[in-house]
């Protein structure tokens, strides 16, 4: 049997888990918090230093407690990442843009001493659904930030600068007023539409209309990535209404994706879009659908 030490690598999580090849599933796992530009006050390669030694303190804590050696080492990470392993970003962990590539591979294959794969975690994640059997689709998480992948024919489309599918970066507004994305422009799609982007929607209409907000069931919490959710699957008018203005961005993307290319199947995924469910995917199908031409389809 063929151990895998694994890591799904959020801007708000980061998890790791003891992956069996022969049984295909985790073993044992852990959650943890990720290091990043909210809650550490450095930044750049230092940051990212900091996130390589939480990631090798949670495979020492997995081996221990299972007693298991994993042969190599894969992990997803938040952004874009070239043949070689390096790091060309992630906006979610840094608030900004890497000033230069950083050697993701080569720091965490040193730190925990085994070879080690580092692809896109969106990339990682479509092809979970690829292996089952799925040919011309496109990934898309919701979390702390957006992105996307296409797969056709079972095939991650990926550029030469392997920075295609950056789709919450894309920049949706100009106005002055529009919501900060973690990479430090503002407008872009996820700064709309991400975990972190429907939070400070949230929080913008409830400066302007205190009285309004005051009777949704968001008063009086921190209008987190946490209470949003909550609020939202109780069918409270105030955060829905937030949600699905948030979505009109994201909604056009894929509309947009869709009359380009072709591919009608998406797959969303993310803490976000799990932790707001199922009513949450049908209002981005409904703008989906409402933005396309007549005859197309959407199936999120």
């Amino acid at each position: 049997m063929t151990i895998l030490l694994t890591y799904d690598l959020g801007g708000t999580s980061l998890r790791c888990g003891l992956y069996s090849t022969s049984e295909r599933q985790i073993l044992i796992r852990q959650v943890c918090p990720t290091p990043n530009h909210q809650r550490s006050g450095t930044r750049q390669s230092v940051l990212l230093d900091q996130v390589i030694d939480a990631m090798c303190h949670a495979a020492f804590a997995l081996m221990g407690q299972s007693g298991q050696m994993p042969e190599a080492v894969v992990a997803g990470v938040p952004g874009p990442v070239n043949e070689e392993g390096l790091l060309l970003g992630a906006p979610t962990i840094l608030g900004e843009q890497l000033s230069r590539p950083y050697p993701f591979k080569a720091r965490l294959s040193a730190a925990v001493g085994l070879p080690t794969t580092v692809v896109n975690d969106i990339t990682a994640a479509g092809y979970r659904y690829a292996c089952d059997g799925q040919k011309d689709f496109c990934s898309v998480s919701i979390g702390s930030g957006i992105g996307a992948k296409l797969f056709l024919n079972s095939i991650s489309v990926l550029d030469v600068s392997f920075d295609a599918g950056e789709l919450g970066h894309v920049k949706w507004s100009s106005a002055p007023d529009a919501p900060m994305c973690d990479c430090g422009e503002i407008g872009h799609i996820g700064a709309y539409a991400s975990g972190r982007g429907g939070a400070s929607l949230v929080r913008a209409p409830a400066n302007k209309d205190p009285l309004g907000f005051a009777a949704s069931r968001l008063a009086g919490t921190a209008t987190n990535t946490i209470d949003i959710p909550q609020a939202f699957i109780t069918g409270d008018p105030w955060t829905t209404n937030c949600v699905e203005t948030s979505l009109i961005p994201l909604a056009a993307g894929l509309a947009a994706t869709r009359s380009i290319v072709g591919v009608e199947h998406y797959i969303v995924i993310g803490g976000f879009a799990s932790a707001v469910g199922t009513p949450y995917l049908s209002l981005l199908a409904r703008q989906c659908r409402a933005l396309q031409l007549a005859g197309l389809g959407c199936r999120v």
